[in-house]
């Protein structure tokens, strides 16, 4: 038995863009990186280093609609403009697109606990969204749904929670045709996740990973494998928008390879037959045994 490692370096820069300027989504289209062939015993795989760019925006098209209704039960929307904000300029953001939609209200930040209060003439319910998630009035979620919304009373609402601006905390790395046995708690159950990567740089700098112990070395459970689909998403299952800023990764593919060629499956009976067979004596030759010995 033997290892046979192959290193594989990704750019996205050189990838067929499957979802455009995000560059989340990409395909590598090499040719039989993998095959199962006679000397094939497992193959694992491991992602060596990586380098993203933190190009992506706090509020992205995943997480920037606002569902409401005013004084009515119309259903009103606004959409945040994608980018990085701050408490101050996201109040202001959203107190103008309130305003543009004839629905003032005013918001303020508690400087103690972090929560938002909305506050308006006329009595006013939030639904709830990814959005509405981050501003703390719900608890994080990945769903928008137009049933239970929050109310105000007397024309006040108070979030329950404080506002988060932190944004993604982690970039996780998924391939189909680099497919492993991992688990999510969103799922419940298996997926395709090759490594999670935490983000704790700020906006516009480069978050970088280097493995380091063999922990992150994973079986492969597809045996043939030409063309690498790579997908990099948050840890809401959201493909990250790069905002055309390519990255860059390094893998290391670990083939255990036999140092005796497999015999194919159907030799095998064969083979055992011919090394159950006892030898058969030649009469002759025994006769002429018998001659020589003179007897």
């Amino acid at each position: 038995m033997y290892l046979d490692n192959k290193i594989i370096t990704l750019n996205s820069a050189y990838a067929t863009r499957l979802n455009g300027t995000f560059n989340s989504n990409v395909l590598f289209n090499f040719r039989n990186i993998l095959s199962e062939d006679e000397s094939f015993v497992r193959a694992y795989i491991s992602v060596m280093n990586a380098q993203f760019p933190n190009s992506f925006y706090i509020i992205s098209t995943s997480n920037n609609v606002f569902n409401y209704t005013y004084n009515t039960l119309t259903l009103r929307t606004i959409t945040i403009p994608v980018g990085n904000y701050n408490a101050t300029s996201l109040i202001t953001e959203m107190e103008s697109l309130l305003t543009l939609n004839t629905t003032p209200m005013t918001i303020a930040i508690d400087a103690d606990t972090g929560k938002l209060t909305f506050t308006a003439s006329v009595n006013f319910s939030i639904y709830q969204t990814p959005f509405s998630a981050v501003l703390g009035l719900f608890r994080e979620t990945t769903i928008s749904t137009l049933i239970d919304p929050v109310f105000s009373v007397l024309s006040v609402l108070t979030a329950s929670y404080p506002l988060n601006l932190l944004g993604a905390k982690q970039i996780l790395i998924k391939s189909t045709q680099l497919s492993i046995s991992s688990f999510d708690s969103k799922t419940l159950g298996i997926n395709d996740t090759l490594a999670c990567i935490v983000n704790g740089v700020a906006p516009f700098g480069l978050v970088q990973y280097e493995m380091t112990n063999e922990l992150n070395k994973n079986l492969l459970i597809n045996p043939n494998i030409s063309a690498v689909d790579i997908r990099i998403t948050d840890e809401n299952d959201n493909l990250y928008d790069f905002n055309n800023i390519n990255w860059t990764m390094t893998l290391c593919l670990t083939v255990e390879r036999s140092d005796e060629p497999r015999l194919a499956p159907t030799l095998i009976p064969i083979v055992k037959d011919l090394g159950d067979k006892k030898e058969v004596k030649d009469p002759v030759d025994e006769e002429l045994k018998l001659l020589e010995s003179g007897i």
